[in-house]
């Protein structure tokens, strides 16, 4: 009877310390993952929410009343705010014109107040003041007072956080702060807003358990994924991170970065600060992929801030990431001498074969396509390798006598040439094009007669490919994953991911069959 008793009770006991301890399951590395594959499809979100800015803009040229021109007008200023906020600032500039044509002087006060907030965003402080006293607040109303607010407490942050003359610090925050408490007067207190100026509030003063509070309420306000979401997601990183909690700050901060990709959101400081975590940690590599796609999203966004803000980061970034490059050349210098051993293997090995080859000529006539593909390739193949081991045979006894003499001035100039990438590359693209023409003379012509005639290829050069054609006879070669390609060719996924679209956007049939079509080219 009192086995029965206990053994319950026991179980109890062990389920309630389990529901105490605390939750640390944070899978970085799958979140990483899911990054990574993310920022590959990156440029799909940016072209799904610039073709929606398209259809919004055809609509607005074939709106004719002027209040649906304005209901358009300020849609698609909201769908530019977090992704080009010079194309945001001229669709408010619209708005405010059709607002006061109408006699919609209240909502035209409301959008000068968006539109100094939207000039804050993009650091022109002068112009965002300026605008603010074009108000007249005497026409405001109820959401034009929040507009208003909001944009003076914005402005005088943003100075504040950028000036470097203390007293002038201490005078923008001073008005931030007094801005920041209208705001609690003229918003819902259990409204997104006021719930993000208090926790900015508490997070200022390194209250970051408080500050977390109010994130709770935040979160759940806001639309798993969206870009509100993002936003609540980069705050909670903030604070946890404050409090220590780093692995759980860094599982929020690639939240905030993912929801941000997936809303073409271009205006993304989790990416860049993540890149920056992630250098500090070692991760080179990851952190140079990540501050590249941060850097071209700001570059898109257009808000000279952010470039200020991602500079110092992309240039520490950029210097660890030379050294770690340097090291790999370093060791590129050692796998040539193996390379400059195994060439003596392979000659001999290649002799042999032709020895082989010709007992087996009358086979070798009945090879296919494929095979003959595959043999010219080994022998352009042994022609790179046996100039490229001359090359850094050459290099060696340049560096050798450099190092004699003593001019390691020369010795560095001479290693960090950039020139040299940009020559062999040419080089090999020169090489690649020669030989794949060869062996399909008739390709540019069956791709041309799978294309539209305004989409067809036209070469200056009829011996050298495009880029694009480089793609595709890659893709006819049977190399699929616009990561080996883009590799191969040394361009971005992105790069490679667009010479593909744009091309099968040319195709006669269907776009999905025409990659298929061009692997059948030069078959039988």
């Amino acid at each position: 009877m009192k086995t029965k008793t206990i053994l319950p009770l026991l179980t109890l006991i062990a389920v309630l310390l389990a529901s105490a301890l605390p939750a640390t399951a944070y899978d970085l590395s799958a979140q990483y993952h899911k990054l990574d594959e993310v920022l590959e499809h990156s440029a799909q979100y940016i072209s799904a929410h610039e073709r929606r800015l398209s259809r919004e803009k055809a609509r607005l040229r074939a709106a004719r009343a002027p209040r649906q021109q304005l209901n358009l007008c300020y849609q698609i200023y909201k769908d530019y705010t977090a992704f080009q906020t010079d194309s945001a600032i001229t669709y408010l500039s619209h708005c405010i014109a059709l607002s006061k044509a109408l006699g919609n002087t209240a909502f035209a006060q409301s959008c000068l107040a968006l539109k100094a907030t939207q000039f804050s965003i993009a650091g022109y402080y002068p112009e965002a003041l300026t605008t603010l006293g074009q108000v007249n607040r005497r026409e405001l109303d109820p959401t034009g007072w929040q507009n208003y607010y909001y944009a003076l407490n914005h402005v005088y942050g943003e100075m504040g956080s950028y000036t470097s003359d203390k007293q002038l610090n201490k005078d923008y925050f001073r008005k931030a702060d007094a801005y920041r408490d209208s705001i609690f007067m003229v918003f819902p207190a259990s409204g997104e807003t006021a719930l993000r100026k208090r926790e900015e509030q508490c997070s200022s003063h390194k209250d970051f358990a408080r500050a977390l509070r109010y994130n709770d309420l935040r979160l759940k306000l806001a639309p798993a994924g969206s870009h509100t979401f993002a936003i609540v997601a980069y705050f909670r990183y903030v604070e946890l991170s404050g409090m220590g909690r780093e692995e759980e700050a860094l599982y929020w901060l690639t939240e905030s970065a993912l929801a941000d990709i997936h809303n073409a959101v271009t205006d993304q400081a989790s990416l860049w600060i993540l890149a920056h975590m992630l250098d500090k940690a070692g991760d080179i590599d990851r952190s140079h992929r990540y501050i590249d796609h941060a850097w071209q999203f700001a570059d898109l966004f257009g808000a000279r801030t952010r470039s200020w803000q991602i500079s110092p980061i992309l240039r520490n970034i950029d210097t660890n990431f030379q050294k770690k490059e340097a090291e790999n050349n370093r060791q590129l210098v050692l796998l040539a001498v193996l390379a400059t051993l195994l060439s003596v293997v392979l000659f001999i090995s290649l002799a042999y074969l032709m020895r082989q080859r010709q007992r087996l000529a009358e086979a070798n006539r009945q090879l296919d396509e494929s095979s003959r593909v595959k043999e010219a390739y080994i022998g352009r193949f042994l022609t790179t390798c046996s100039l490229y081991i001359d090359k850094l045979d050459k290099l060696r006894l340049s560096v050798n006598k450099l190092v004699k003499n003593r001019q390691f001035d020369k010795v560095l100039e001479l290693t960090r040439t950039a020139g040299m990438k940009s020559k062999d590359m040419e080089a090999l693209y020169e090489h690649f094009d020669e030989v794949f023409l060869n062996l399909f003379p008739s390709f540019i012509e069956q791709i041309n007669a799978l294309l539209r005639p305004d989409a067809q290829f036209v070469l200056s050069n009829p011996k050298r490919l495009t880029t694009p054609l480089r793609v595709f006879a890659l893709i006819r070669l049977g190399m699929d994953d616009s990561t080996r390609i883009a590799e191969c060719l040394h361009y971005s996924v992105n790069t490679i991911y667009n010479y593909r679209a744009k091309v099968r956007n040319g195709a006669l049939g269907k776009r999905d069959e025409f990659e298929q079509k061009v692997k059948m080219i030069g078959t039988t």
